[in-house]
């Protein structure tokens, strides 16, 4: 860890660009950790705490400018799960005290995976798993912010006891609220649909001569088709790697990755996800991507979990010969 490594490069003229990424990072992240504070049951000016405070703590650590430390949903999810165990009211001080127990816990576990470099664990989430709690987890916030769009109040415990305490409240709502809140999500809704984000026109800012170097590459496209082996089934904690070590292959340039599937011998939903993101991805690129020497029952696999279109091949040199069939009929 360097101490304000992520400030360096900063230069003067840079100062104004920075200024203004930071109000609005401000306006935006403020009112959010506001919410995400009332998720977790702990009181709005804990949220304006944890938008400011760890900011200027995690720039000085950081090495990276880009990244940012924020609160989330998740994380306000779970504090408020794990202190309800601990059988306190939400927003009482017996409420408060162990949340910042919980924070500073929270960072010395985080001190000793960086210190032991566990962060590999990661990858033995299983990607069914994580979608699961992110969906249980969005309809429990949907649920605990519904309230408030209607103006009303619950008192019920638990989901489904909130759940249909809140729909015999209807006619108790707030048309006010109701309508404040309506028509935010559709000028949302509408934004994201008339005014998605554009790219800027820019022109590249080179010299002649940089110009000039870009011909040759430009004029003489190489024509390169790989075969990439994975040596194991692909399941959840190694899907991550193959997608990045094929996303790898094209950015040096590969016209055409082949997969050589011999070794696996199995693919779990995680693996066929990440099969689905590496062909989608190349495609994007105009790169080429099939799969060779893939036993029957791996072949149908991909089809089982909904990945269709992938084309597979008997031997590598099948897949070679396709390869340049396609590039010299092109």
């Amino acid at each position: 860890m360097t101490f304000a490594a992520g400030l360096r490069g900063v230069r003067r003229g840079d100062l104004g660009k920075e200024i203004t990424a930071g109000v609005t990072l401000a306006a935006l992240a403020i009112p959010l950790n506001i919410g995400y504070a009332q998720i977790a049951g702990l009181p709005p000016v804990v949220g304006l705490y944890t938008a400011i405070l760890p900011m200027p703590v995690f720039a000085l650590c950081c090495s990276s400018r880009q990244l940012v430390a924020s609160p989330d949903a998740p994380i306000a999810a779970l504090i408020a799960s794990l202190l309800a165990a601990l059988a306190v009211r939400p927003g009482s001080p017996q409420y408060v005290e162990p949340a910042y127990a919980q924070a500073l816990v929270c960072a010395a576990v985080f001190l000793l995976f960086y210190a032991f470099r566990l962060g590999f664990l990661a990858s033995f989430l299983s990607e069914p798993v994580l979608v699961g709690f992110i969906a249980g987890l969005a309809v429990e916030i949907l649920t605990s912010q519904i309230k408030k769009i209607l103006g009303i109040h619950t008192s019920a415990e638990g989901f489904f006891p909130e759940l249909w305490e809140i729909v015999t409240k209807l006619p108790q709502s707030q048309w006010w609220s109701v309508v404040v809140g309506s028509c935010t999500i559709a000028v949302i809704l509408l934004l994201r649909r008339i005014a998605p984000a554009l790219p800027t026109p820019h022109w590249p800012g080179i010299s002649l001569g940089q110009w000039a170097a870009l011909v040759p590459g430009a004029v003489c496209a190489v024509v390169v088709a790989v075969v990439y082996r994975f040596e194991s089934q692909l399941f959840f904690a190694n899907a991550g790697t193959l997608k990045s070590e094929i996303e790898a292959l094209a950015d040096r340039g590969a016209r055409h990755v082949v997969l050589d599937a011999e070794a696996i011998s199995d693919v779990d939903t995680t693996g066929a996800q990440a099969l689905r993101q590496v062909a989608d991805l190349l495609r994007e690129r105009g790169v080429g991507f099939s799969v060779s020497r893939a036993t029957t029952g791996v072949r149908r696999l991909p089809a089982h979990y909904g990945l269709t279109g992938l084309t597979f091949h008997e031997s590598n040199q099948a897949a070679a010969a396709a390869f340049q069939q396609e590039e010299s009929c092109g």
